[in-house]
Parts: C-alpha cells; sequence; structure tokens
C-alpha cells in the first residue's frame, strides 16, 4: 500500500493487463506516471477555517483532532446543551452524511422547542355558521378591474 500526496491528472486501464495507469503531479511538481492494481482517490478534509471562533462563540469543546467533541451514540449532540453539530465541524464527511446528520440536528432541536409549538397563537373569533341548505340557491357575479 502506497499513500502519495499528488494531484492526479489521469487514471487508464492498461488493456492488456487491465492495471491502472496513473499520471500526477508530485508536492514538488514534478509529472509522473505510476502503475498499480488498485487505485483509492480521496480529497483530504479539515475543519472550517474558522472553527476554533466558533467553538469559541458557542462555548463547546473541541477533540484532539480539533473537530467538535459529540457523544458516541450522540454524535450531534456538543458538549453544551441545546447546541448541536452537524458537518465538517463535527468530522470529515461526504455529502450524503452531512445531509442525514443536518437532519438529525434539526430534529434534535426541534424536540426542544416543540413543547413551544402554538403557546403564542390568537383564536381567531369567527361567526357562527349559518345553515344555508334551507336557502334558496343564488348567483353571484363579481367583475374586478
Amino acid at each position: 500500500m502506497k499513500y502519495t500526496r499528488c494531484r492526479i491528472g489521469e487514471v487508464r486501464e492498461d488493456p492488456k493487463t487491465r492495471d491502472l495507469i496513473i499520471n500526477y503531479e508530485d508536492e514538488e511538481g514534478n509529472t509522473k506516471s505510476e502503475v498499480f492494481d488498485m487505485v483509492v482517490l480521496s480529497t483530504g478534509l479539515d475543519p472550517p477555517e474558522n472553527y476554533e471562533e466558533m467553538a469559541a462563540t458557542f462555548d463547546i469543546e473541541l477533540d484532539e483532532m480539533g473537530y467538535a467533541k459529540t457523544g458516541i451514540f450522540s454524535p450531534v449532540d456538543t458538549t453544551r446543551p441545546g447546541v448541536f453539530v452537524c458537518g465538517a465541524l463535527e468530522g470529515p464527511k461526504d455529502i450524503p452524511d452531512t445531509v442525514a446528520q443536518a437532519s438529525a440536528a434539526a430534529a434534535r432541536a426541534e424536540a426542544i422547542v416543540a413543547s413551544a409549538r402554538g403557546t403564542e397563537i390568537t383564536p381567531v373569533e369567527l361567526p357562527e355558521e349559518k345553515d344555508v341548505l334551507v336557502e334558496d340557491v343564488r348567483i353571484g357575479v363579481f367583475v374586478c378591474h
């Protein structure tokens, strides 16, 4: 197994051997070509640039890697109750995982405020309903300009 930090220019298959031929540029800018049985391409991820400032603003702890510290069975719960995390601030992940985690964080936040739902709604006073089944049918035409 070989890990190479580089910029991949091309990956193509050798039609005779079915090996993968990779053309890449290394960290010094040298163009190279190598043959492999299998290739795994991966993008390195770091926490957002201002992650320390964000953590301080929301008073949440970071782990040893610089990501928001969460519980093993509660990956969106931070060290501060009521503050939830998702995406690259919690750790490296792809877009589908980020979307799923964002949904989980939203659900956790909604659970906290659910008891307040509808508490600030003023009931509307409506007039008493009138039985019109016994009245003659009437048609109205309104023209608005």
